[in-house]
């Protein structure tokens, strides 16, 4: 989905809006959520805490 594509490139580049729109289309799994799981993976660096 392009939508998805946008939030993560964004969201790499450090955009933290798009941290928190991604962090909510996982947590609501939101149908597509696992290619921005999928991308961020592959990136080869995900350091992503949840408390």
């Amino acid at each position: 989905m392009q939508q998805y594509k946008e939030i993560t490139t964004a969201l790499l580049a450090g955009d933290r809006r798009a941290l928190a729109r991604a962090i909510s289309i996982v947590e609501n799994e939101v149908p597509g959520f696992d290619e921005i799981l999928t991308t961020l993976t592959s990136a080869h660096y995900l350091a992503i805490v949840f408390v």
